[in-house]
């Protein structure tokens, strides 16, 4: 391999990822690692410290915006990690350059890597090491590897599910002797590298603005260090799927799925299957042929059997880059059988036509992903956006609290404590003069008092409410969440993205018209491939129809709700919320007998939601209030057959028929009812009908 090969290769690598970078911050934890990274703090669980450490270097040489100087440490994170699996390929296994290249392409060009190659994020460092410590051991440098694998684990623990993949490397061919050797010198690497963690209970002991389970002590570095918040094995605060064999089967088709949903992905994970069952018939690969089938093993299908995650779409969607280490086996097993295939090809067609084989399949590698620009990152302002929107929205002095929601609570973070904007809502120097909080205590110091988190639940509530109440007397109180009575008696005001608290129920002319002085940008189009701006988006639409169901304009409020569904597609969050506003709303028209308005709020609430009756139910009365009697018996039907124990359709539904003088139906009807509820009235109403 000639010099310039890896010099040409890490530049257009680069120059790949630079093009499609994010300009800001994205949706998930970019704006929380940079003002971790900025202020020095803790992030969540494990903490991340090498990352935090090496992104607080990379601010202080890149230029640009702080989020811009992240963006570009993925990217030339990515570079290095596509050169270091370049030098493997061509190095290791002799690939032709014309082979390499088409690997190379089908690499960068995969999704996954798109991804996490231009935003802010842990992975493009987990996928540089994984292939950083391959290289080492293929060099026979295990205390180097060792001592890589400790600092890399302080970036991201998933590295250790290739530990089996690397052991087998560093002891093949190894006499007992060495292998003892090997141990021990290793061993004593590796926690030194591993002994990075010893910044999260330094920074932790500065108390700074960002400062996850306040590591400062033993029982809290373990806690953090263990990821006890989510529990040690598992992604997320969801629980468990239940460990039966239709769900490992499930969680075998997901990954299957995960790996192939796109076509580089796809092409990339055949090619290094079909290396492995090659290898495996090779003395000389055997060694490596074993490492990288156990590193696909354990980083893929046993991770997912080991943490069972769910499979709902907020799961699948945060599971997506974790399917990075069992490509980067398959990659690296890849030219074990692209090698053999462009033996065939040489043998039958020459070398030209092997050659030309390569580079066509580099060739569909780049056209198929510049056909898919929405994998693009470049241009994307949205989280950046939606954060300075939210600035936009809170009065000056005031406080503000979140109940949830990362892109709400990590936006804020970079842009008060990192890039230092609005300090009347506090500084990343005075932690306790912060004015934006989250409910739970959890990513901003509480507010609420001392170990909030470790008290019960009930207590908690209590807590909260009492301290909120108290300085509602005094101070101006802003809120984000999704349901507008959260602090009854006292009253939430849409404001914008936000709502503003009134003790008193809120005048319709105090309304705040914010919208003309948002930025917009990314909220066009259809629904997003990436899962969370498919979660952010729609809560534009569904704020602004809160907005307009404020104002009582049924009609407006029913667009932007509509529009919410649309763009959120799958997102949890969405349907159940956007289905009680309607609901609500449709009731609000019912009782000031505006039935045309009502009819089409409670229709859409009982698709959002099928498994709520009440909605279908209203809808059934207020046909029936516009005298179209036979679409409203149609109705009742259709509620009783979905919900046959839901009693109060038999009481409308029984009304309904004995005004119509249907009396035989009717008696059934209410038949049906008494034997739901025991109600005696029901016995009269049954009279009635006779």
């Amino acid at each position: 391999m000639r010099r310039w090969e890896m010099f040409a290769v890490c530049w257009a690598s680069f120059a790949w990822f630079l093009w499609r970078m994010a300009p800001s911050l994205t949706v998930g934890d970019a704006g929380e690692f940079a003002a971790a990274g900025a202020t020095l703090g803790v992030a969540h669980a494990p903490g991340y410290p090498f990352y935090l450490l090496l992104g607080k270097a990379a601010l202080a040489v890149f230029p640009g915006s702080l989020a811009y100087r992240l963006n570009l440490l993925s990217v030339m994170l990515m570079a290095a990690g596509s050169s270091v699996l370049w030098l493997l390929c061509r190095r290791q296994f002799g690939l032709s350059i014309w082979a390499a290249l088409a690997l190379w392409a089908l690499f960068i060009s995969e999704p996954h890597a798109l991804t996490v190659g231009t935003e802010i994020e842990v992975f493009a460092l987990l996928v540089f090491g994984a292939l950083l410590i391959f290289w080492l051991l293929w060099e026979r440098r295990f205390l180097a590897a060792a001592f890589a694998l400790g600092l890399f684990m302080g970036n991201h623990h998933t590295l250790i599910l290739l530990a089996p993949a690397y052991a087998i490397l560093a002891f093949s061919g190894q006499t007992r002797r060495h292998v003892l050797n090997i141990l021990a010198g290793g061993a004593l690497a590796f926690f030194l590298g591993l002994s990075v963690y010893a910044y999260l209970p330094v920074a932790a002991a500065r108390q700074p603005a960002l400062n996850w389970g306040n590591p400062s002590n033993w029982p809290r570095f373990w806690h953090v260090l263990t990821r006890k918040d989510y529990g040690s094995t598992k992604l997320t605060v969801e629980a468990a799927e239940s460990k039966t064999a239709g769900n490992y089967r499930r969680q075998a088709k997901r990954f299957a799925q995960g790996l192939g949903h796109e076509p580089a992905g796809a092409v990339l994970s055949v090619l290094g299957l079909l290396g492995l069952a090659v290898g495996f018939f090779s003395k000389e690969r055997r060694a490596w042929t074993w490492s990288l089938a156990a590193g696909f093993f354990f980083s893929g299908p046993f991770f997912l059997f080991l943490g069972n995650p769910p499979f709902d779409p907020q799961t699948s969607g945060a599971l997506e880059r974790f399917y990075l280490l069992p490509l980067i086996c398959l990659a690296l097993a890849a030219p074990m059988g692209m090698e053999k295939a462009f033996e065939a090809v040489r043998i039958r067609r020459g070398e030209k036509a092997a050659a030309g084989v390569s580079a066509a399949l580099g060739a569909l590698a780049f056209f198929l992903s510049m056909t898919q620009p929405l994998l693009s990152r470049r241009g994307n302002y949205l989280v950046y956006d939606y954060g300075k929107n939210l600035l936009k929205s809170i009065a000056p002095n005031a406080y503000f609290f979140m109940e949830g929601g990362d892109d709400t609570m990590y936006s804020l973070a970079y842009l008060i404590l990192a890039e230092r904007r609005r300090p009347d809502l506090g500084s990343a120097a005075d932690p306790k003069s912060l004015r934006v909080r989250d409910r739970a205590g959890l990513v901003y110091p509480s507010i609420y008092g001392f170990e909030f988190r470790s008290t019960p639940r009930d207590v908690r509530e209590n807590m909260r409410a009492a301290f909120e109440n108290n300085l509602a007397r005094t101070e101006t109180l802003f809120y984000q969440t999704l349901s507008l009575d959260l602090i009854e008696p006292a009253r939430l005001l849409p404001a914008g993205l936000v709502q503003l608290r009134r003790e008193k129920p809120p005048a319709m002319n105090s309304f705040v018209p914010l919208w003309p002085f948002y930025s917009l940008r990314g909220l066009e189009g259809g629904p997003s491939p990436h899962y969370r701006e498919r979660s952010l988006i729609p809560y534009y639409y569904f704020a602004r129809g809160q907005t307009a169901a404020h104002l009582f304009k049924p009609a407006d409020a029913l667009i932007d709700f509509r529009a919410a569904v649309h763009k959120g597609g799958d997102a949890l969050w969405l349907y159940g919320n956007v289905s009680r506003a309607a609901g609500l709303l449709g009731a609000q028209a019912g009782e000031r007998r505006l039935w045309a308005e009502a009819l089409p709020l409670f229709e859409f609430a009982a698709r959002q939601e099928p498994g709520e009756a009440t909605h279908l139910l209203n809808a059934c009365v207020v046909l029936d209030r516009m005298n179209r009697l036979e679409e409203s018996l149609a109705c009742y039907l259709q509620v009783s057959r979905v919900h046959s124990d839901f009693a109060p359709v038999y009481k409308n539904w029984g009304a309904t028929l004995l005004a119509a003088r249907r009396f035989s139906e009717a008696g059934r009807v209410f038949g049906r009812y008494y034997e739901l509820t025991r109600d005696p009235q029901a016995l009269v109403w049954i009279r009635q009908a006779k």
